[in-house]
């Protein structure tokens, strides 16, 4: 009941739906396992985390935030920390899908085939040096292709009570999704990774709002192609707007920023490896413009 009492004292009278939860499974990280060995430490239930690879080393990233003010509803709330581990720096990171360490992609998720508008959910933070994490949520059609793609960067300053978030779900084709796959992370790069850089997240959710899908790149006139790509991408950005294109990993970490610059503007990939990525285009306020996913293929 925790999740419905507390979209109703949010929305009040509003006609916004809330989705059944099926994507969220454990959605405000109330159940966790505790595991005991040399270093114990608690996983949030349903959720993947790198703590089994990491706790051997006596490095934990992901903790159940039991103590006053870390939790918004409840009695527990997801923590992640950007920690050493031995011989490199491994983000705070939980997820629906599956991580593999070896090759560091995230695969697969929950079976979903529903088209919601929004996320939301509730966060605070403790960046380090500019380092901030983020919530990512992803639908994929049965090739594991972007049906439709959201994204909250955490400030880059200290939040430090609990505060309400919200991103639209951006699609870029009618299809039905069949896979679901969320991904929390205390650090949004693969690179400059600071240690101790801190994300709290707790009460996840979708929301339905009927006829107000965002489409894009509909409105802000920016364009990235071409796809596949190889060494280089053409950006059209029609209004010249000052932007910054992001490109994430399957991680959701940063492998390249790029500042965009006039109405046409050709980038260089070729230091990229091959892959797939999924594209962040930024406004001036840090304001999302448009999301896509790139194939990067020679």
């Amino acid at each position: 009941m925790k999740k419905i009492y507390v979209l109703l004292a949010l929305l009040g009278s509003s006609n916004l739906l809330v989705a059944q939860n099926a994507a969220t499974p454990n959605a405000g990280f109330e159940a966790w396992t505790h595991v005991s060995g040399f270093t114990a430490y608690d996983n949030p239930d349903n959720w993947s985390t790198l703590n089994s690879t990491t706790a051997p080393f006596g490095v934990i990233t992901c903790y159940k935030a039991t103590a006053g003010g870390e939790f918004h509803n409840g009695a527990a709330a997801l923590k992640l920390i950007t920690k050493n581990a031995v011989i490199q720096t491994a983000n705070g990171v939980a997820t629906t899908g599956t991580i593999n360490t070896s090759n560091q992609t995230i695969t697969g998720g929950i079976a979903f085939t529903a088209r919601p508008d929004s996320i939301v959910g509730w966060y605070k933070c403790s960046p380090v040096s500019n380092d901030a994490g983020f919530v990512q949520f992803m639908l994929l059609d049965a090739n594991s292709d972007t049906i439709g793609y959201a994204k909250f960067f955490a400030p880059t300053t200290p939040t430090t009570t609990f505060t309400r978030f919200a991103v639209a779900i951006t699609y870029y084709n009618a299809q039905t999704p069949v896979t679901s796959q969320w991904i929390c992370s205390s650090s949004a790069g693969s690179t400059n990774q600071q240690i101790n850089a801190t994300i709290w997240v707790d009460d996840l959710d979708l929301t339905y709002m009927p006829n107000s899908i965002t489409e894009a790149g509909k409105q802000s006139g920016i364009k990235v192609g071409p796809v596949p790509a190889a060494n280089e991408l053409l950006i059209t950005n029609r209004d010249q707007r000052k932007a910054t294109l992001v490109l994430y990993n399957t991680l959701g970490q940063t492998c390249g920023t790029y500042t965009l610059e006039g109405a046409s503007q050709k980038i260089d990939i070729s230091a990229i490896a091959q892959g797939s990525y999924v594209y962040s285009v930024l406004g001036e306020n840090r304001e999302l413009l448009v999301n896509g996913k790139l194939l990067i293929q020679r």
